[in-house]
């Protein structure tokens, strides 16, 4: 198994040529807490418990550019035309839990010139060398992208103060 990381703050890996995305987020939720609040965010097609384990498969899925300071004339087209689906793994310890996002692909949203609408890309395609390393283009803005996406959609905002109104 060969990893290989990109930026510091991509959190992604190379794992047998295949593309994986992982983080540890901090939270003074019970796992069951937990599980309810990353339910409610709306991402998952199918959500479930596995063991100690949450197991989910996100469909549709848009890289937020926008938030991540880009727009879409700045994207490569990868980015701003297709939306994700992905595997996730989520692991629990005290307060903390990992998330593991495999099997990353892009569906094209609509037909333009170059592709048909629902044409499905591994983002490893784009982002591993045949080499199997990271593309360089992956790692400028795609892999920013991407990692704001995900962080934004799979951390849960807890709130610091419950103050009675």
């Amino acid at each position: 198994s060969q990893s290989v990381f990109g930026q510091e703050t991509s959190n992604f890996k190379i794992e047998n040529r295949d593309l994986v995305w992982q983080f540890i987020f901090e939270t003074d939720l019970s796992q069951e807490e937990l599980k309810q609040e990353l339910s409610t965010k709306g991402i998952w097609e199918s959500f479930e418990k596995v063991g100690d384990d949450l197991i989910g498969i996100c469909s549709g899925m848009d890289a937020d550019f926008k938030g991540a300071g880009y727009n879409g004339m700045s994207v490569p087209i990868y980015v701003a035309r297709k939306s994700i689906n992905f595997h996730s793994l989520i692991q629990f310890k005290d307060g903390r839990y990992r998330v593991t996002i495999s099997n990353i692909k892009l569906i094209q949203k609509y037909d333009d010139g170059l592709t048909k609408q629902g044409v499905v890309w591994a983002l490893s395609e784009v982002a591993v060398n045949k080499n199997g390393s990271f593309r360089k283009g992956f790692l400028k803005s795609p892999s920013e992208i991407y990692n704001y996406t995900f962080m934004n959609s799979l951390e849960i905002q807890q709130d610091e103060d419950t103050e009675e109104w």
